[in-house]
């Protein structure tokens, strides 16, 4: 099924596949050992199959809003608010 996957202990997981163009910079924002990350898994805490379907959706869409987040993270440290200054004064 689409964004499930059982594990070796039968318990369901929801798995969220990243972008390809963007598997570098949130495995960057994640601090993955890589830099790459190519899927979020979260557990759905349940064996039940039909369970896991229904449970699935909401899962999901908190993977995406916590990878979204990393990826905003990540590029607020790489470019400050702000931007740089041609000249070395700061200004008021």
């Amino acid at each position: 099924m689409f964004g499930l996957r059982q594990t070796g202990g039968k318990t369901w997981s929801a798995r969220l596949t990243i972008p390809r163009d963007r598997q570098r910079d949130v495995g960057e924002a994640f601090g993955t050992k890589s830099g790459i990350k190519l899927d979020a898994i979260m557990s759905l805490q349940t064996r039940d199959k039909n369970e896991a379907i229904q449970r699935r959706g909401a899962v999901l869409e908190t993977l995406r809003s916590q990878v979204n987040d990393e990826k905003l993270v990540a590029l607020r440290q790489a470019a400050p608010l702000g931007g740089t200054h041609s000249h070395g004064a700061g200004c008021e």
